[in-house]
């Protein structure tokens, strides 16, 4: 088994960010021997395709997705930092 596990892969679903399909991320889990891997799409859209083919592998799925956070770094809203966050899921309950 591979110590390395990704947590921030993007998949198909992350519009304009990514192609690779899930089915491809499987097949390089599988053959990295990775016990798990996490998706940070800026979308769930495919949460659910991605935890049964990861689970029917044999692979931990970990759910996630990236958002956007804005702070406005004076008090004339002059200047505005935006940064990409990944939350993931930590337990059935949620982010």
């Amino acid at each position: 088994m591979s110590n390395f596990i990704h947590l921030r892969v993007r998949s198909a679903y992350a519009l304009l960010e990514s192609s690779i399909h899930v089915h491809k991320i499987r097949d390089l889990c599988v053959k990295n021997q990775m016990p798990a891997v996490g998706i940070s799409d800026p979308n769930l859209f495919g949460a659910l395709e991605f935890s049964e083919t990861m689970a029917n592998s044999g692979i931990q799925p970990i759910i996630g997705t990236t958002l956007n956070l804005s702070f406005n770094l004076n008090s004339n809203n002059n200047n505005t930092l935006i940064t990409p966050v990944s939350l993931l899921s930590s337990n059935e309950s949620g982010y």
